[in-house]
């Protein structure tokens, strides 16, 4: 299999995470995580989540047509 056809895939896995790790820092009711920098960073991370979801998207529909049809 080509990188291309693994590219999806690692979007995909990579928006989940950047999603997953924002959800941790906002939901997980702990003390410790307070701090105005972890908030930041889950907050960049579920934009950057966002942002990936949108790429992958677009990838499929544009650059790699034929890999799912």
């Amino acid at each position: 299999m080509s990188l291309k056809e693994f590219h999806p895939f690692f979007i995909f896995l990579a928006a989940l995470f950047s999603v997953a790790f924002a959800g941790w820092v906002f939901f997980s009711g702990d003390e410790q995580m307070e701090g105005m920098v972890i908030r930041v960073s889950g907050a960049f991370s579920g934009l950057l989540g966002v942002v990936l979801a949108v790429y992958g998207v677009w990838f499929v529909r544009k650059k790699a047509p034929k890999l799912f049809v």
